[in-house]
This record gives C-alpha cells, structure tokens and sequence, in this order.
C-alpha cells in the first residue's frame, strides 16, 4: 500500500509566502526610464539616444535639444512623474506611461500633432521594446458611443474615417479619447460631424491588463 504524506497547512501557507518574496522579473514593476530604454532607436521621432537620455532625465519645464529631419528641436518637458511624462515641441506633443502589468509592465506611447488638425497615435510596447497590438489593449474603446442617439447607421460607419485625438491625465491616471470633427474633408462634412459628436470624450482605465470604459 502506498504511503500517503500530510503537509500540514501551516506550511503551505509559510512557503507561499517565502515564494512571492522571491525576486521574480515578470512581476517586478519596470521604471518608466528602463521601458523607454527598451525602445529601439528611431522610436521616438527626433531622439537619438542622447537626447532620449537626457529627456529621461530633465524635470518639468526644462528643455532638452534633439536633431532630426536636418533641424535642432527644442524639447519642453511639460510633466513629469514616477510612472507619467508628456514633452512636446509646439505643434507636437508626446505622452510616456508606464502601465502595470503581471507579465511586466507596458509602456504605452501617446503622439499628437497639432497642425492642420489635432491628430493622434497611440502605442504600446513590452519591456523588451516589442510592439504590442493596440486592438488588444483598447478593446473596450466603443468609438460609436461618441455619436449622438440621432447618428444614422450610415454615420456609424462612416465614423471611423474621422481622427482621434487621445490623451492621458496622470492625476485621474484615466485615458481620454474624442473624435476630431475638423479632420474631415470638406466643410460640409465638418459641420455634419459637430452636430452629431457628444461633447464629452470616451473615459478609459487601466485595468491590469487592457483600457476598460469607466
């Protein structure tokens, strides 16, 4: 007959606890500086790595130069926290943040360009530097809910032609995205969007692992 061994309870428990103080790399939280580090060069338009160093590095207010396109470009950086950093240049503007995550934390990578109209991307990358499906972290991001309940089902499909612009509060620790009316190609266009766009922008939050609508 086989022998049958009692783990007494206690000791689970003790080592359950011994375990998660162990150092493991997946759940250590990455800095916002070792995420960007990650990115490969060119990433981040007009940062060479020097001046990405020195970004890093400046607190608010401050301005760094870079050089790109054949230009010097003077960098401001606008806010700067633990986890956030917004910077831009005047007719753009570039937001950093570093999201938790159990398989390690994601940088996610906000680019707005304010000429002709207010235009932006968004990213997100690993801690290797990977680039990760936005689809996939915006899941719950219901662009329609932006149009007023007069919208036909024509505008709900014609919606996504129109330019997002997207933005992060690292007070709120919330991402915001609304829809630019002026992106569209005539002026008749323009004005048939204002009349149907809710004033208010689509509120999203980090959820451990993806954007979720609050």
């Amino acid at each position: 007959m086989q022998k049958r061994y009692f783990v007494h309870p206690i000791l689970v428990g003790l080592l359950a606890v011994v375990w998660m103080a162990l150092p493991h790399s997946s759940l250590r939280a990455q800095s916002l500086e070792e995420l960007v580090a990650a990115l490969p060069e060119g990433t981040i338009p007009f940062l060479d790595l020097e001046a990405r160093d020195s970004l890093l590095k400046a607190k608010p207010r401050q301005e760094v130069e870079a050089q790109g396109l054949g230009s010097l470009f003077v960098l401001k950086v606008e806010e700067r926290t633990k986890r956030f950093l917004s910077f831009g240049t005047g007719a753009l503007s570039f937001e950093m943040v570093a999201l938790p995550h159990r398989g390690g934390d994601i940088l996610c990578y906000i680019t707005t360009i304010k000429e002709p109209f207010t235009y932006s991307s968004i990213s997100f990358f690993n801690k290797r530097g990977e680039v990760l499906s936005p689809e996939s972290l915006l899941s719950d991001c219901p662009i329609t809910n932006l149009l007023l309940p007069e919208a036909s089902d024509q505008d709900r499909a014609n919606i996504f032609s129109l330019a997002r612009y997207i933005t992060y509060s690292s007070r709120e620790e919330v991402l915001t995205v609304s829809l630019v009316p002026e992106s569209a190609s005539t002026e008749e266009e323009k004005a048939h969007w204002r009349a149907l766009l809710r004033p208010d922008p689509l509120r999203l939050k980090w959820k451990r692992k993806s954007f979720q609508l609050q």
